[in-house]
């Protein structure tokens, strides 16, 4: 028994290690190039999410007071590419892709929190606007029309799918 607990000790250190050797690497030196993150942008309004501009490089490449920022956007990844007529579908929790789904579960852990009869009235690349009823199980099920949009298209294993679910303008996390 004391074999096993050092065997699992000497892998849980082994992993410490491994990852801390991860984060640091031996031969690393920084770059004068620096990326703004969605963190320098956190309280800001909708501009937040436009391209930094690129500061003058005049000063030397050490110093710290001046550092190029990229012009790349850093808050939205870029689309996937799709093939022309092609279009993201939607994974329902942990179901398979599927374009104009009638019914999306809110709740992936339970069905007490679902929009059902869905009616899609656009599904482009970019996104899905549709209108349902939502159906919120508590000790009576209140339904409730609203406005569903999905968004964010990303590569998954099986498909490019969207990402982000609204309700009536509400990010809903699933």
């Amino acid at each position: 028994m004391r074999c096993i607990a050092r065997c699992f000790s000497s892998l849980i250190a082994a992993g410490f290690c491994l990852s801390a050797l991860a984060c640091a690497p031996a031969g690393h030196m920084d770059s004068t190039k620096k990326v703004a993150t969605a963190t320098s942008a956190r309280g800001l309004g909708p501009s937040a999410t436009r391209s930094p501009q690129v500061q003058s490089s005049h000063a030397p490449a050490n110093s710290s007071s001046r550092a190029a920022v990229t012009s790349e956007p850093f808050l939205s990844p870029a689309p996937p590419f799709l093939a022309p007529g092609k279009v993201p579908a939607f994974i329902d929790c942990a179901g398979s892709p599927q374009t104009k789904p009638r019914e999306i579960s809110l709740s992936c852990t339970d069905k007490n929190d679902r929009v059902v009869d869905i009616n899609w009235s656009s599904w482009t690349a970019s996104e899905a606007i549709g209108t349902g009823i939502r159906e919120k199980k508590t000790e009576q099920t209140a339904r409730t029309p609203v406005t569903v949009v999905l968004r964010k298209p990303l590569q998954s294993g099986e498909a490019i799918v969207f990402a982000d679910v609204y309700i009536d303008g509400k990010m809903i996390l699933l």
